[in-house]
């Protein structure tokens, strides 16, 4: 639990740009994302999804902010350490030859069937 009285409150990275009457006027004429200029911030695709449950997780398992943050770190490592294939069937005639390579060189597999 937090107290209220402690936390401090910040604007949203999104709006830090912009003033109050600027976000007033926006609001008042109902403008768009793109009259905005919000384009150039992913707000609601895949990559933000997988990271909003990847904290959602941590933050279930995990107690302390700097165990949690090691938690997500090493779930990105781990995930940007795999391999990326370009179709499914270029992924069966690979994956093999690929963990045979990860065992020769780290002695462990970091793909399991």
């Amino acid at each position: 639990m937090t107290s209220q009285n402690t936390t401090t409150l910040s604007t949203p990275l999104l709006l830090r740009r912009f003033t109050n009457q600027e976000i007033w006027s926006k609001v008042q004429s109902g403008g768009t994302g793109t009259q905005w200029n919000l384009d150039k911030f992913p707000c609601h695709n895949q990559a933000v999804e997988r990271c909003v449950k990847l904290v959602t997780e941590a933050s279930q398992k995990i107690v302390g902010t700097n165990s949690r943050d090691g938690f997500i770190r090493t779930t990105l490592l781990s995930r940007f350490s795999m391999p990326s294939f370009s179709s499914k069937s270029y992924s069966n005639t690979k994956i093999s030859k690929y963990q045979k390579k990860l065992k020769a060189s780290k002695g462990l597999y970091l793909i399991t069937n």
